[in-house]
């Protein structure tokens, strides 16, 4: 679940779907019967990532995906409604609401002098500088956009603690933007709940 202005790019890299091109040419090839299935996967899995390092836009996801093949190729975690607002910076933020005049500021409502991104809200705002010490903990690292990927795919229980700190941070500044409601999304899945993986690749390689 995410915002509907978010990119193609960014929410087919989050939910492990790769672009109807290369989903058509996997099944095309495969049905040739000529080519070994794992090698398929493999071509049309660098062909994604390639495709995902060199477009120029989303940024910011990419500072926290930098490396997409292990992001696909992870056997655990869901990027839930909560996450894919820190991914694409799409939802509760100042620097996003202020663009659609939703908002009169795109300065943050709690601490008042930083511009309201993903990045301060999360890494850096005074207003949960006690939280975000506490989930360094129990990381046993201090959570940037730099070390993020390698901090979330650590283990299962990694996963769990950043999505946890996401979910209270969005729901702590909802109530500061009550001209854009939030769904009503249900509890979301731990990492443990999605077993085998999130790469619509890997999942047809594995069937």
């Amino acid at each position: 679940m995410a915002y509907r202005t978010a990119s193609a790019n960014c929410l087919e890299i989050l939910t492990g779907i790769p672009p109807t091109d290369l989903l058509m040419e996997e099944k095309f090839r495969r049905s040739l019967k000529n080519e070994n299935f794992v090698e398929i996967h493999d071509d049309i899995l660098n062909e994604w990532c390639d495709r995902w390092r060199n477009n120029p836009g989303d940024s910011w996801c990419k500072q926290l995906i930098p490396d997409p093949e292990s992001w696909l190729r992870r056997n655990y975690g869901y990027p839930y409604f909560w996450l894919t607002q820190l991914f694409t910076g799409h939802g509760i933020f100042g620097s996003y609401l202020f663009r659609f005049k939703k908002t009169d500021s795109n300065n943050c409502k709690l601490c008042i002098t930083e511009r309201d991104t993903p990045e301060h809200i999360f890494f850096s705002c005074s207003r949960f500088i006690n939280k975000k010490r506490m989930l360094d903990l129990e990381l046993d690292t201090t959570l940037t956009p730099k070390n993020f990927q390698t901090a979330i795919l650590k283990n299962p229980t990694n996963w769990n603690l950043i999505q946890k700190y996401v979910k209270d941070i969005l729901t702590t500044k909802s109530p500061l933007y009550q001209n854009q409601p939030l769904p009503n999304p249900p509890p979301p899945p731990s990492a443990e709940d999605i077993p085998d993986g999130n790469s619509g690749v890997s999942r047809e390689v594995n069937s």
